[in-house]
């Protein structure tokens, strides 16, 4: 009975993945000068034919001083099964950050990504752009961002690659208190070259904190390419529902 329990708190009822990488739900709010940062950590078991786990870490790390901040964040994820069969998609990104006022910062990023289950062999962006806080006093925060990126992007089991320029644009809104905090995050990048080949992509996080620094949270990411890699058994539709444990220093 109790296996069973703690099967099913665990247990998300889907899982796929986004190809589109959220950064707004592990950048850190903290305004003081110094270093801080979040980790978080899922675990989920799925049973039906065989017993699926899969094992999901997101870090962040954050190093303020004035009007610079430095940003790096990774996330891993490790899919495997009984018949030993195992999958892994995550990313590397560093971003840096300059505040220019209350309302106004420019930010330059670079990020390499691998996801084994949509066969994107590697995904490597490098993009700036201003990003603007038009509501940042608590409890609440809206904030638009609109960067242009390069795109290097090599598909998995083929010879394809491909080079594009895109815009990375996201509206984040966000409600933080002392115990919770909820944020609404959505992505768009389409190719400045044909717009009709874009991403898309929506989450979702509820955090309540329990203990210091500790909480729980509740994660949903919904996403779509228009083009993804031309694999017939690849969706241009995915999502993701995950729940776990979250550290903040």
């Amino acid at each position: 009975m109790l296996k069973t329990l703690l099967t099913g708190l665990l247990l998300s009822p889907f899982w796929l993945y986004s190809q589109i990488v959220n950064i707004e739900s592990l950048r850190l709010q903290k305004d003081s000068s110094g270093l801080s940062g979040q980790e978080i950590f899922n675990f989920k078991i799925t049973r039906n034919t065989t017993r699926l786990y899969e094992i999901n870490n997101n870090l962040a790390v954050q190093y303020r001083q004035s009007r610079h901040i430095v940003l790096f964040l990774s996330n891993l994820n490790f899919t495997f099964s009984e018949n030993t069969d195992f999958e892994r998609n995550g990313f590397f990104h560093a971003r840096y950050n300059y505040v220019q006022n209350d309302w106004l910062t420019y930010e330059y990023f670079n990020q390499y990504q691998i996801d084994i289950p949509l066969r994107i062999k590697e995904r490597i962006l490098t993009g700036l752009g201003p990003r603007f806080s038009f509501l940042n006093k608590k409890p609440v925060k809206f904030i638009l961002g609109t960067l242009v990126m390069y795109e290097y992007d090599e598909e998995l089991r083929n010879d394809i690659v491909h080079r594009d320029f895109r815009l990375s644009s996201y509206i984040s809104l966000g409600y933080k208190n002392e115990r919770q905090s909820l944020t609404a995050l959505v992505y768009y990048q389409p190719r400045l070259d044909f717009w009709s080949d874009f991403r898309t992509s929506g989450q979702l996080q509820w955090l309540v904190k329990v203990w210091k620094g500790f909480a729980l949270n509740i994660t949903g990411v919904l996403a779509y390419d228009a083009f993804p890699v031309e694999d017939a058994a690849i969706p241009q539709l995915t999502y993701k529902l995950l729940n776990g444990v979250s550290y903040t220093f």
